[in-house]
């Protein structure tokens, strides 16, 4: 697909949800998008706020790229960074950028990352089983960890980061198939994991399966969990009081585990609920303004299937 095709059919989700919750100060300030992808939402922030800059994140050059082409003419008012934003208590410390006044992380694959095959996210285009969001990373692809794990391993992987029933089964099919040669590209990946059910599952339900064990190879291969905690946390860390931090989740993993630490930020003290007296000393950081996790309208799901798994949670910084 050609890059101007991406770019137009690049739709972020949750757009009006999240300009209606951000707050700008007399002063404006500096707005933080963690997952910048393709662009949309930060286009959405900087045309609707005047006086806010825009510090873009993403691990992927080629993104960052079609973005510095995208918002050239914003000028100093777009900002880009290849970085993780796990990092990014001190990639505001490098730069010199004091509490932002809003951060968003947006844990979903973009368009760009889906349609691309040579990234092997997708059973649906052939490609190599890379599934780095960091082409240059210099840790192991999905086809070194397919092919070189035990087959333990690979069963702890496609259980704990997809919740992919016969997780053992496939696992062992793996195991198997490699046996006999390498397997190189995504579509060899599906060909194992369809044999391994053979007819056990029913056609419609393949694709489910699929996008689980996909899931699970990504979460490994980028140690998505582990980064989105440490994001979650540090962008806490960095916000202004009175900043608001926006999280889409679109897997059950990302949503339990953001939902998770939110409430434990907005709690503070950790210490057992049998004690006298809080010893731990930890004060709440944090106000959820979401009780319920926000989805987009029927219209947006309508004109966008994939924001149909979409969740979006708002937390304040106290």
């Amino acid at each position: 697909m050609m890059r101007e095709a991406l770019e137009f059919s690049h739709r972020p989700v949750l757009v009006r949800e999240i300009l209606d919750n951000v707050r700008v100060g007399e002063k404006g300030g500096v707005f933080v998008d963690g997952t910048l992808g393709l662009g949309g939402h930060s286009e959405a922030i900087i045309q609707r706020f005047p006086s806010i800059s825009v510090l873009g994140i993403d691990l992927d050059a080629e993104s960052l790229s079609l973005c510095g082409e995208r918002f050239r003419d914003y000028g100093d008012r777009f900002m880009l960074q290849e970085s993780s934003y796990a990092r990014l208590d001190d990639l505001l410390l490098e730069m010199g950028i004091e509490s932002p006044i809003g951060i968003l992380l947006d844990t979903g694959l973009s368009s760009f990352d889906i349609e691309s095959s040579r990234r092997g996210f997708s059973f649906s285009h052939d490609g190599p089983l890379d599934m780095r969001y960091s082409q240059s990373a210099d840790y192991p692809t999905a086809r070194e960890i397919i092919n070189e794990s035990l087959q333990e391993r690979l069963h702890t992987i496609l259980w704990t980061y997809g919740e992919v029933p016969w997780a053992r089964r496939i696992a062992s099919s793996i195991v198997r198939a490699r046996g006999t040669k390498p397997i190189e590209s995504t579509l060899d990946l599906t060909r194992i994991v369809k044999r391994a059910f053979g007819s056990r599952i029913k056609p419609g339900k393949i694709n489910g399966v699929l996008a689980q064990v996909f899931q699970a190879f990504r979460y490994a291969v980028n140690g998505e969990l582990e980064v989105l905690e440490a994001g979650l946390r540090k962008s806490i860390d960095v916000l202004a009081s009175g900043g608001r931090l926006f999280v889409i989740c679109y897997e059950s993993l990302s949503h339990r585990l953001t939902k998770k630490i939110l409430r434990e930020e907005e709690r503070g003290c950790v210490c057992p609920i049998d004690f006298p007296v809080c010893v731990c000393g930890r004060k709440p950081r944090i106000r959820i303004l979401t009780r319920r996790a926000i989805h987009p309208s029927d219209e947006e799901k309508a004109a966008n299937v994939r924001s149909r798994s979409a969740f979006l949670r708002i937390a304040e910084k106290l």
